[in-house]
């Protein structure tokens, strides 16, 4: 096992010994590859806040250069009150007091509504956040766009409580997404390097090649890996690419064998 791992990752060339292989040593090795790969990615995105600083900032700054409104929020009766608003971003929108169901889209939208907070991703409830949690004093909107420094302040007090409660949220979707690309990216790079081999060695039997296919791709997971444990995005498109690689060694290596032979 630990000689298939290792020519998985440093000898190419020599996979083709292990055409004979039985269907349950590729799955070990397939397992193997992807496990770690998705240990690994699980603990970089949970350790990992969803949101910076700059988030509170940019929501904040939507709101300062927005239409006027008559928004207020009361720390005695933890009511919001006003008429209904809308801020928006390239990627969120800020809805106040809404009056009927607002429509779903593909970002974050933030909703203000009387008594708590609730958070939506691609129409799905994130978490809610109730006004009585915080600790926020009164505030009003149309205060915030005249820029008072203390109003801001506490809006951005508000807002960084409702992002810090949709952290495990956000990381497990950012974790299912990225795992569903790189698998969908994976099943891809195979039929790809299916056909690529059957054009570069026709002769090889099915079997055989979906086999040695399969060592050939592990590549992909650990150059992933190391794309994940270093945070080089940039290797994401050699993990595309090295299985290509690896598998035209491998299969050209095996016509040699087979014309010396």
């Amino acid at each position: 096992m630990l000689d298939r791992i290792r020519n998985c990752i440093c000898h190419p060339k020599w996979i083709g010994n292990y055409f004979k292989d039985k269907i349950r040593y590729i799955v070990a090795v397939t397992f193997l590859f992807l496990g770690v790969y998705v240990a690994v990615l699980a603990l970089r995105i949970y350790t990992t806040e969803p949101f910076s600083e700059g988030s509170v900032k940019e929501l904040t700054s939507a709101v300062i250069r927005g239409k006027e409104s008559d928004v207020r929020y009361d720390d005695t009766t933890h009511r919001l009150t006003g008429s209904y608003c809308v801020y928006e971003g390239d990627d969120f929108q800020l809805i106040f007091l809404p009056e009927q169901d607002v429509r779903a889209t593909l970002g974050i939208q933030i909703l203000f509504l009387e008594t708590e907070v609730r958070v939506y991703y691609a129409g799905m409830k994130a978490q809610s956040y109730r006004y009585d949690q915080t600790v926020v004093s009164s505030f009003s909107l149309a205060d915030i766009q005249k820029n008072q420094s203390e109003d801001i302040y506490q809006f951005k007090i508000l807002l960084g409580g409702v992002l810090d409660s949709t952290h495990l949220f956000f990381q497990t979707m950012v974790f299912l997404e990225r795992l569903g690309m790189e698998l969908g990216y994976f099943v891809i790079l195979l039929i790809c390097m299916f056909v690529f081999t059957y054009f570069l060695n026709p002769s090889i039997e099915g079997k055989i090649r979906i086999k040695l296919v399969f060592y050939d791709a592990m590549i992909f997971f650990f150059v992933e890996l190391l794309s994940v444990l270093f945070a080089m995005s940039w290797l994401q498109y050699v993990a595309l690419i090295l299985p290509i690689v690896y598998a035209n060694i491998t299969f050209r290596h095996i016509v040699r064998v087979v014309v010396k032979q």
